[in-house]
């Protein structure tokens, strides 16, 4: 997607170059969310894990209302609920991609994304 973005702006995008741009700046999020999470407090912060959100996305959503303390309302609750029954996963198609297509290698992401992956039980995919 920043490649397809990229190229309304310029004759030559670097797929490479895209990949290894996104996984710093991803490495660099995570690392600097985590080190606010530290200063900050667990208290101030719910984890919705990825899987979770795909598997009961309205379980999540209610979760996340309670958390902040509001009000989900029914009408709202309702409106949710048919556009997840209505906008599946993948309605419009899968999209495949390869690190090896942007450069990057399994083994370093792993190795960066190791603390933020054993901090939050995220598997590796």
């Amino acid at each position: 997607m920043m490649g397809h973005g990229r190229a309304v702006f310029s004759d030559r995008v670097d797929a490479r170059e895209v990949g290894a741009q996104l996984a710093d700046r991803a490495v660099r999020a995570v690392t600097r969310a985590m080190a606010l999470r530290e200063r900050s407090g667990s208290e101030s912060f719910l984890d919705v894990a990825y899987a979770d959100a795909l598997a009961d996305p309205l379980k999540q959503i209610r979760r996340i209302y309670d958390f902040l303390g509001f009000t989900l309302a029914p009408a709202t609750e309702a409106a949710m609920q048919h556009w997840i029954a209505t906008n599946p996963q993948h309605r419009r198609g899968v999209h495949r991609y390869r690190l090896e297509d942007f450069g990057l290698d399994r083994s370093d992401l792993e190795r960066r994304f190791e603390p933020y992956r054993s901090r939050f039980g995220v598997p590796v995919e």
